[in-house]
């Protein structure tokens, strides 16, 4: 089984009855066919995908939030979310052959929450995005259509090479369950900002297509950038995290070898 979970953040203890959810989600997504379990109240069935409920009265140790590497955050978001002092985690279990499915059905499900529960922030555990609950909201028409939000689904660190503090890369975390391995775009100099803008918009893309990446495949991310060389590595910048190692023209790594250019690779 695929497991997916999301915690709402709140301002004080809260009981999510799963009544309530069933009549959030049929105003957020009509169409899908939605039952609460018999024998357990924080249990339900949305499109086939079991989903549960547990709630606490006490903070989330932020150690279970913190990412292996400092992500792409809002101040407003990490501030609000230090003030919650009780949570309610809802987790979608669905086939690991469809992970999209279960990941939708989420999504879905916690927008119906946050709309009922004091929420001040949710915390994405697959890609430890940290985000307001009016973004999750916002987006509950893409779950409706079977469509992944990047905000959520995932987070962004940027990087960048001992000696070379003008170049910055950025790696991605919570992609893997959908395309099998995480995006690493190489350094180059560029604009933090422009970076950031291209990884996002690559894996929106991919998230929306799905598409079969091959090892040295070209890749054209949107008119006026760069195009981009995706070499597929068991690892590269992080270890044991399968990558699709994106590099684009303007980078400072050599596409071929993947070490820096007019140095010797990396072993």
């Amino acid at each position: 089984m695929t497991a997916f979970s999301a915690t709402l953040l709140l301002t004080e203890p809260f009981q999510l009855g799963t009544a309530a959810l069933v009549q959030g989600l049929g105003v957020l997504w009509p169409d899908a066919s939605v039952s609460e379990h018999p024998d357990d109240l924080s249990a339900l069935s949305v499109d086939g995908i079991g989903v549960t409920i547990a709630s606490g009265d006490a903070p989330v140790a932020a150690s279970v939030m913190t990412p292996p590497m400092t992500t792409l955050r809002a101040q407003q978001t990490l501030a609000a979310a230090e003030r919650h002092t009780a949570f309610v985690r809802i987790t979608a279990q669905g086939s690991p052959d469809d992970p999209q499915r279960a990941a939708t059905v989420l999504h879905a499900v916690v927008a119906a929450a946050v709309e009922r529960t004091p929420a001040l922030a949710v915390f994405w555990g697959s890609s430890w995005a940290l985000v307001r609950p009016e973004r999750v909201v916002e987006t509950a028409s893409m779950a409706a259509s079977g469509r992944l939000a990047l905000g959520l689904w995932a987070s962004l660190a940027t990087v960048s090479p001992r000696g070379d503090q003008g170049a910055v890369g950025v790696v991605t975390y919570g992609l893997q369950p959908f395309l099998g391995r995480e995006l690493e775009y190489a350094p180059c100099h560029a604009e933090t900002r422009d970076v950031v803008a291209r990884v996002s918009g690559l894996a929106q893309r991919l998230l929306d297509q799905r598409p079969a990446l091959s090892d040295r495949q070209r890749i054209i991310i949107a008119p006026g950038q760069p195009s981009v060389v995706a070499r597929l590595r068991d690892s590269w910048l992080r270890t044991d995290i399968p990558a699709a190692v994106i590099v684009a023209e303007d980078s400072i790594i050599d596409p071929e070898t993947l070490g820096r250019f007019a140095e010797t690779p990396a072993a």
